[in-house]
């Protein structure tokens, strides 16, 4: 049947939708266009680990890198010991804790921040030049902020807590009127469904201050903890992974002011408490968070210290490899002549943590150094010694190598073929094949041309070992060795020989040969002869699958082939039954399902659908009341049916009995029962005429 243009059209139409669609979410991945508004509100000034961003409008979350600008709409969140930090164009500082989700939003001179999740801090001066504010909403609480310090966290259930720890704020509750609360220098204010509790602290923290990062040279860091205690009572120390602390990764009894602690890298909360007063029940210090930063000098990887790298020219190209620094900005690798690096011969800035660089022949020590993106943290490595060389490249072999198997069939039919790759020499090579590894006793010593010889001599069964020297340099390669093998029949593995399987199921054919990377003919025949095959493949591996077989009964075997596919040997035979069998015929009904109830009122007809059954040729459907009296028998090849005469249906139940029939079975029926009701909805009445009417008084 001819084609319309549309169906010609409809796999071109296609094929460009798919195009379109992926050009799209390429643009949405990689696209710098900012989401709502088209300029920047901030910069990036710090990311550690796991922190992304997502556009307004998109759903993708992409990482986040420092120096990047940010944009009205965009939401950004961290994973657990990761962090970031947003400052704005008036030079307002966000830092995003781990574990946290934001929302940017500016308006004017205004900066809204929505703390979605986790806790952040906001640093803000109001001699920064702008006339506006910064606003902060969490889960119905805003806070605005002109000039100062604060700290925000919102905990589960819908807690909030407000630390000012420099400056004023105004914290406007979930019932608070609308001018809100005036929050003081060092207060703490508690938010919760019963209302809004502000607090002056007695416990102040001093360091490390809040939102510190503390350099760790080593796996770990001595970290030094100070704080304020007015009543000079005990105090409980703890130190939690999370803002909330619902874990407790440490804690203790402290009676100073203070204590000193190792800790590993990651992100750390720490606080103090102490028994309250006769009203209330312990008080709490504001939580400061922490980062411990893993801050190892680089080590150095290649080359080695001592390594003896050798080349043929005066200069080669060396690869210099390291291992990388979490709070590098960059990395400078410094070559010199002396191990104090007085004699500096180069000297390469690099971002990533590894380069390759022309050197000349000659000793020499190396060393890498990072600048750091936080004050102090630079590192220098220790110096390690190379030395480059000129030597003459020896020819490296190929094949045959490692005790590979050389059969003597192979050898008498078309030789093995021996590959190398020629090193320096541009002339003649030296093969030299022996049984002994010091290559005293040759079979084979003679000048090749080209880096490829076709060995064609029938050897007695045993290892041997070869080589190649180049002519002119005078260099050899290491000697490798191969096996000579009397000739082997493929051993076949599966099927079991007189195995009986069926008809168009898959079937793997599998045999062991003698030599790897032989190609194998797989011959599958009727007789014994293999004069009347039924099937033939040809296979570089030592299986194939089959499920073209019809029943009966086979024989098969497998040859392997040379490179130009001679046989080189033949395995033994195995027999092989194929049987057929007939699969069951099952019906299955799809509507009406078991116990449906059919409004025919609404439908106006009753709809009969099933599932083609594998085998089956047509269907019978009969339909009979619950008393056994028939109501409808019909039989059809189509898997749906339709009766639109519902004059001998009244509401009630019924059973439907599906049939699937072949040229000469018939399978077993299947019975669903289904009832019928009659709810015709009647429409408002609508009166027609006369549009207006006199009623007389």
């Amino acid at each position: 049947m001819k084609k319309t243009i549309i169906e010609n059209l409809f796999p071109i139409i296609n094929v460009f939708s798919v195009i379109v669609s992926l050009l799209l979410l390429f643009r949405q991945m990689y696209t710098e266009e900012p989401g709502r508004g088209g300029v920047s509100i901030g910069n990036v000034t710090y990311s550690l680990k796991h922190a992304q961003r997502k556009r307004d409008g998109q759903t993708i979350y992409y990482d986040l890198e420092r120096t990047v600008p940010v944009f009205r709409g965009d939401t950004i969140r961290t994973a657990r010991d990761s962090e970031a930090e947003i400052t704005f164009q008036d030079g307002t500082r966000l830092r995003i804790d781990q574990v946290s989700m934001v929302i940017l939003n500016s308006e004017k001179q205004n900066i809204n921040v929505e703390l979605k999740s986790g806790s952040l801090r906001a640093m803000r001066q109001d001699s920064a030049g702008s006339s506006g504010s910064l606003r902060i909403e969490s889960q119905g609480t805003s806070v605005q902020v002109q000039e100062g310090d604060i700290g925000l966290a919102a905990q589960n259930g819908g807690e909030l807590t407000l630390n000012v720890n420099t400056g004023r704020a105004v914290l406007t509750g979930r019932s608070d009127n609308e001018s809100g609360t005036t929050m003081q220098e060092g207060s703490v204010a508690h938010v919760t469904a019963r209302g809004t509790q502000v607090a002056v602290q007695r416990l102040i923290p001093v360091a490390p201050l809040d939102g510190a990062r503390l350099i760790a040279h080593e796996d770990s860091a001595e970290i030094t903890f100070r704080w304020e205690n007015h009543d000079n009572n005990a105090v409980l120390f703890e130190i939690s992974r999370f803002n909330q602390f619902n874990s407790i990764y440490t804690q203790r009894v402290v009676r100073e002011a203070g204590l000193n602690l190792a800790l590993e890298s990651g992100t750390y909360f720490w606080r103090v408490s102490a028994a309250g007063d006769k009203s209330g029940g312990p008080e709490l210090s504001k939580a400061m968070k922490f980062t411990v930063i893993a801050n190892p000098a680089p080590r150095l990887f290649s080359p080695d210290n001592g390594a003896l790298i050798q080349s043929p020219d005066a200069s080669a190209l060396v690869d210099f490899s390291w291992s990388s620094n979490p709070l590098a900005a960059a990395y400078e690798v410094v070559i010199a002549r002396d191990p104090e690096f007085k004699q500096v011969l180069q000297r390469i800035e690099c971002a990533s943590s590894s380069v390759t660089l022309p050197i000349e022949q000659g000793r020499y020590y190396w060393r890498v150094s990072t600048s750091a993106t936080e004050p102090g943290a630079g590192m220098t490595s220790q110096s390690q010694l190379f030395v480059l060389e000129k030597k003459a490249a020896a020819p490296v072999l190929v094949r045959p190598i490692g005790n590979e198997p050389i059969t003597q069939a192979l050898l008498a039919d078309e030789g093995a073929l021996f590959i190398w790759r020629q090193g320096s020499n541009r002339g003649a090579s030296i093969l030299r094949i022996s049984r002994q590894s010091s290559l005293t006793d040759t079979v084979l010593d003679r000048p090749v041309e080209g880096n490829s010889f076709n060995f064609k001599q029938v050897l007695p069964p045993g290892r041997y070992y070869w080589s190649v020297s180049a002519n002119t340099a005078g260099v050899r390669s290491e000697p490798a060795s191969f096996l000579v093998v009397s000739t082997e029949k493929p051993v076949l593995l599966e099927p079991e020989s007189e195995i009986h399987i069926l008809e168009g199921m898959p079937r793997q054919f599998a045999w062991k040969g003698q030599t790897p990377g032989s190609a194998y003919r797989l011959m599958i025949s009727h007789d014994r002869s293999f004069s009347n095959l039924a099937a033939e493949r040809t296979a570089s591996r030592e299986r194939v699958v089959v499920n073209d077989l019809s029943p009966g009964h086979y024989f098969w075997q497998v040859q392997e082939l040379s490179r130009q596919g001679r046989v080189l040997v033949t395995s033994e035979s195995r027999g092989l039954v194929v049987e057929t069998v007939e699969l069951p015929l099952i019906a299955v009904p799809v509507f009406p399902r078991d116990e449906e109830t059919i409004d025919i009122g609404q439908t106006g007809s009753l709809k009969f659908r099933w599932v083609r059954t594998a085998g089956a040729r047509s269907y019978t459907v009969r339909i009979i009341s619950t008393q056994g009296n028939p109501i409808h028998t019909f039989t059809t090849e189509r898997t749906e049916y339709e009766i639109k005469d519902l004059k001998r249906f009244y509401p009630g139940e019924f059973l439907w009995t599906l049939t699937a029939l072949d040229d000469r079975r018939q399978g077993s029926p299947v019975t669903n029962r289904f009832r019928i009701i009659y709810e015709r909805k009647l429409g408002a009445p609508v009166i027609n005429s006369p549009e207006e009417q006199y009623v007389p008084q």
